[in-house]
C-alpha cells in the first residue's frame, strides 16, 4: 500500500513529498545540495556524532576515502591508492572505518583509523561491510561465489578474526545493513533480474521480503523504518517502509540517479547521492516529524 502527501515546499522545479503512517507523519522540510565541487562522490557514511561523513570521492582520476567535516565544510583525504577504495562504513565507536578496495585485483575489506593510521586488510574477497552496534563485529558479503556449503553473508570479529556464516541458506545476498539494535540485517536479493529488499533476523535466521523492487536500504535511527531507492524511473525516487504498519510510501521524487541514502544518527536527515545538477554530489534531505 502506498500513500502520497505532496507538500508545496519547492526548492527547485519538483515536488517534495511526505508520508502519513498510522502513528506519525514525516515531511521533507528541505533538500540541500551539500557538496558542489564537481568531483564524483559516492557512499556517504555518518560518524556517530553526525558531525562528519566518510565518503568515496574521485579526485585526480583516483577513487579514495575522504572525511567531510560538516561544520567546517572541509575534506580530509583518508586513503591514498591508485586502485578503487569505496563503501566506507564508520564504526559506532568512531575508532575505525571499514571500506572495500580492489588493490590486489579483487575486492577485499580493509580497516583504517578515522585519523588515517593503521590501515590493514581484514578479510579477502569481500564487499559492503556493515558494523554491529558493539563496534567489534561486522557483517560483509563474501565475493568468491558460488558458496556451496554456507551462505555468503559472514560475520567477523575485528579483534580475533573469527568468521562465521550469518544465515544457513545458500542464496546470494548483497548490500547488508545492520539495524541500530543489532538484531536484524537488511540486504538485497536478485530475483529474475529484479532487486528485492529482505530483512533477516540475526537470532532466529528467519528472512522476510519487504520490498519487491528497491535498492540501497538504510535504517532509521530508531529501527522502525527503512528508506530505500526505487529502481523504477531510473533510480529517481526515495521511498520508506514502515515495519509497524507494513506500508510503503514515497518520500522524495524526481531526483536524477539517486544512490546510497544514509539516515543520520539523530534521525532528522537523510544524505544521498544524485547527479541532478550534472555531477554526482552529496545532498541532504531535512525531515520533520509530526504526530
Amino acid at each position: 500500500m502506498k500513500n502520497r502527501i505532496y507538500e508545496l515546499i519547492v526548492l527547485f522545479p519538483l515536488f517534495l513529498t511526505g508520508y502519513s503512517f498510522a502513528r506519525e507523519r514525516v515531511l521533507v522540510k528541505e533538500v540541500i545540495q551539500l557538496t558542489k565541487d564537481g568531483n564524483y562522490k559516492y557512499c556517504p557514511s555518518w560518524s556517530p556524532s553526525g558531525e562528519k561523513m566518510a565518503l568515496t570521492m574521485k579526485k585526480d582520476d583516483n577513487f579514495d576515502i575522504y572525511i567531510l567535516d560538516l561544520n567546517k565544510s572541509e575534506f580530509a583525504r583518508l586513503t591514498r591508492d591508485e586502485r578503487i577504495d569505496g563503501e566506507p562504513r564508520w564504526s559506532p565507536k568512531s575508532e575505525r572505518i571499514l571500506f572495500e578496495s580492489n588493490r590486489k585485483g579483487k575486492w577485499d575489506i580493509l580497516s583504517i583509523n578515522a585519523d588515517g593510521t593503521d590501515e590493514k586488510v581484514i578479510v579477502t574477497s569481500g564487499i559492503t561491510a556493515t558494523w554491529l552496534p558493539d563496534g567489534e563485529n561486522f557483517i560483509y558479503a563474501k565475493e568468491d561465489y558460488p558458496v556451496k556449503t554456507e551462505g555468503n553473508l559472514r560475520s567477523v570479529n575485528i579483534k580475533t578474526g573469527e568468521e562465521k556464516a550469518v544465515f544457513s541458506d545458500l542464496e546470494r545476498k548483497l548490500y547488508p545493513v545492520v539495524s541500530p539494535n543489532g538484531q536484524k540485517v537488511a540486504f538485497i536479493k536478485s530475483n529474475k533480474g529484479n532487486s528485492e529488499i529482505w530483512v533477516g533476523d540475526l537470532k532466529s535466521g528467519e528472512e522476510q521480503l519487504i520490498v519487491n523492487d528497491g535498492a540501497f536500504p538504510t535504517w532509521s535511527s530508531d529501527g522502525k523504518m527503512i528508506a530505500f531507492v526505487t529502481r523504477g524511473n531510473n533510480y529517481n525516487n526515495i521511498e520508506l517502509y514502515d515495519f509497524e504498519t507494513k506500508e510503503q510510501a514515497l518520500l522524495l521524487e524526481n531526483y536524477a540517479h539517486i544512490r546510497s541514502p544514509a539516515w543520520s544518527p539523530d534521525g532528522k536527515r537523510i544524505a544521498f547521492v544524485s547527479n541532478k545538477n550534472g555531477n554526482y554530489e552529496i545532498w541532504l534531505m531535512i525531515l520533520n516529524f509530526e504526530e
